[in-house]
């Protein structure tokens, strides 16, 4: 594109002095969003304090930040800075040259010869986990989600069981994304150093996983490691010398983030999923009925996504509806022009999922859950970046393939075997911090599917 410095500013709501819109954004992030992108336009400056933000909700300048232009754009600064208090130098939120490394290093472990295996293990834990969800108990399904990815991720990432560190390895992810977004709405810059209660929560969430990671390592190394997991892999991987390529803080870094982080948003797909299905008893008849038809009773297997059209589907209207992140965050890393505008360097660039997604240019009634639109080709006739809920470009979600392998298998076994009925009264708002995740949980009653069957025919 131009460089030119001639190019008008974006448009945007004027907000307050010194402040801007931070209250706004605070408040309601989500709506706030929406609200600009339809008053405004496909490009709108906000401004959150001292820092100006493009957000960006037009596929081709979405595709321009992550494609197009890659190397003019980088993390934003509040990713890098949380993503070291939290993670240290962890995957997610490096850039340049020690990304690109640790990348490489990293690709073995999400290569596609390797979903077959990840989705067994996915089936395996899933089968034992709803086997022991009794009829008419209550459960907190938010809470079950979480633990069930961790034991997931914990096999398929590091070759192991979570056993009894799944409570504590749970909780501190908790408080540790309690503490992640208290720190993101003070609205005022806060020290890493300080030992201010939002960064003291965040240390002491990630200290049961670092513990349990830490643990890994050292039993791993004791025992050799010629496994084909990422933990293996990352501790086998050398330099041009013969030296480790990663220190044990990075290593520890490196498989935190794609463990716990992983199954944190994994849990949070399945949670809306649930809330979903029950909110539309069509969607969940209909699941019912090609899970049934295709698995006739046994376990779901790797070999069967293919075989569950609608069941996939479900899990890509759960993403467009809620992705992973709402807002993926860059900053510029030049003076120049972003569709059609000025941009400077040093500026926010926020590409807006949630409203791309549910923008009507692109999908037919946009807010509503209709997992059918996925089944007649929409993918293929949808601009690039209509629906990203992994990103894109070269910076795209390394785990992407195995996130829709384990969504899918897990959805099918869960909807297998129960049906899952919120809490009377229960409304699931979305809480938008790290992810979207749902304010106050997903409390949910059980009805196994043979007990609803018998209550059917009766």
């Amino acid at each position: 594109m131009t460089i030119t410095r001639t190019s008008p500013r974006p448009p945007g709501p004027a907000g307050r002095p010194v402040f801007g819109n931070a209250r706004e954004f605070r408040r309601d992030p989500l709506g706030f969003l929406a609200g600009v992108a339809r008053d405004y336009g496909d490009v709108v400056e906000i401004r959150l304090g001292p820092e100006r933000m493009l957000v960006l909700s037009r596929p081709e300048d979405i595709e321009d930040v992550l494609v197009t232009r890659p190397e003019c754009f980088r993390k934003s600064r509040i990713i890098r800075v949380i993503g070291r208090l939290v993670l240290g130098v962890a995957l997610d939120a490096t850039d340049g040259e020690q990304w690109r490394r640790q990348r490489r290093w990293a690709v073995p472990a999400f290569r596609p010869a390797r979903l077959e295996e990840y989705g067994a293990i996915a089936a395996d834990e899933a089968t034992r986990a709803v086997a022991t969800w009794r009829d008419g108990e209550a459960r907190a399904f938010h809470r079950d989600a979480l633990r069930l990815m961790l034991a997931i991720n914990a096999r398929v990432f590091c070759g192991v069981e979570l056993a009894d560190a799944a409570p504590a390895v749970a909780d501190g992810m908790v408080r540790a994304l309690d503490g992640f977004a208290c720190r993101l709405t003070l609205g005022i810059p806060v020290p890493d150093w300080l030992p201010a209660p939002c960064n003291l929560a965040m240390r002491r969430g990630m200290a049961p996983i670092h513990r349990f990671v830490r643990a890994l390592i050292a039993a791993r190394r004791a025992a050799g490691h010629d496994g084909e997991d990422l933990l293996s892999i990352l501790l086998a991987a050398r330099d041009d010398t013969g030296r480790p390529c990663l220190t044990d803080a990075q290593l520890v870094d490196e498989v935190s983030i794609m463990f716990a982080l992983g199954a944190h948003q994994e849990s949070l797909a399945l949670a809306w999923g649930a809330w979903l299905l029950a909110r539309h008893p069509e969607a969940e008849r209909r699941l019912h009925v090609e899970i049934d038809d295709v698995l006739a009773g046994r376990p779901p297997t790797p070999a069967d996504p293919p075989r569950l059209p609608y069941t996939a589907a479900v899990v890509d209207e759960i993403l467009r509806l809620y992705p992973p992140f709402f807002l993926v965050v860059r900053e510029s890393l030049i003076d120049g022009e972003l569709g059609g505008h000025r941009l400077d360097k040093g500026t926010s660039i926020g590409l807006c999922t949630w409203v791309t997604q549910r923008h009507p240019r692109y999908f037919v009634d946009p807010d509503a859950f209709r997992p059918e639109r996925w089944l007649d080709g929409l993918a293929r006739r949808l601009p690039r970046f209509a629906y990203f809920p992994f990103g894109g470009g070269p910076r795209v979600c390394i785990a992407n393939a195995v996130v829709r392998t384990h969504l899918t298998i897990v959805l099918a076994t869960i909807a297998q075997r129960c049906v899952l009925r919120p809490r009377r009264g229960h409304v699931a708002v979305p809480d938008p911090v790290i992810g979207l995740g749902m304010r106050g949980g997903l409390p949910v009653t059980v009805e196994r599917r043979a007990a609803v069957a018998r209550s059917t025919a009766a």
